[in-house]
């Protein structure tokens, strides 16, 4: 199994944020290959990605069903690979910005009271993370190519003529609102290549939730923050 989690802040109520995920149009097009996804009950759909990295080497096609939720809070889904062999799940969980405060200042705590031993080592392996993270991301951006752009620019301009996306912003900014979006992937190939298909998306997977979860505090804020 490989994974990827990643963490933002969005100037939002976490109630607008929940209602935005709740609708796939809103992001479907922040999936990396994505090209269409299709409804099949209120639990379940069936997604068509293609990339150029291990199993999306190709078109696949994916069943995504509803695994259990939480109002407001938390969504799982499963993720079952209908033209390849492939599980996973995938997490949004939701809170209010305040809440996040005391998780940091544990990490914190834990970071100082680890032995030096623990932080030489991770010292170490920083500059290799930074660099696959790097190239992760580099080549995520491009397998979204032409029409993600496309996309983002016409979700921008629905945003400053329509209530939905501003909307959401401008009450979050206005009584200084907030909700901390964590998403969470993970993944198991399966069949006679799993092992050289996991070697290949395991870099990949980290930089991927962090690329989805960026561009939707991008679309919900109308703003684009600074990327390394």
């Amino acid at each position: 199994m490989i994974s990827g989690t990643h963490t933002v802040e969005i100037d939002t109520s976490p109630e607008a944020l929940w209602d935005y995920l709740m609708e796939f149009d809103n992001w479907a097009q922040f999936v990396v290959g994505f090209q269409k996804f299709r409804i099949v009950d209120e639990r379940t759909s069936v997604w068509t990605l293609r990339g150029d990295v291990g199993v999306l080497a190709r078109e696949v096609d994916l069943e995504v069903v509803m695994l259990e939720q939480e109002p407001g809070r938390r969504a799982t889904y499963s993720i079952t690979g209908i033209t390849e062999r492939l599980e996973g799940t995938g997490t949004f969980e939701i809170s209010p910005r305040g809440a996040s405060g005391a998780q940091a200042a544990s990490a914190a705590r834990q970071a100082a009271d680890a032995e030096p031993s623990t932080m030489e080592r991770r010292k170490r392996q920083s500059w290799w993370r930074r660099l696959v993270r790097r190239w992760a991301l580099a080549t995520l951006r491009r397998q979204h190519g032409e029409y993600a752009r496309a996309q983002r620019a016409e979700s921008s301009a629905s945003r400053s003529s329509g209530p939905a996306g501003s909307a959401s912003a401008q009450t979050g900014a206005a009584v200084g609102l907030g909700a901390v979006f964590t998403f969470a992937l993970e993944v198991t190939p399966g069949g006679p290549m799993a092992p050289m298909v996991e070697m290949l998306m395991r870099p990949l997977l980290a930089p991927s939730a962090e690329d989805f979860s960026t561009r939707i505090r991008e679309q919900l804020e109308g703003t684009s923050h600074a990327r390394d």
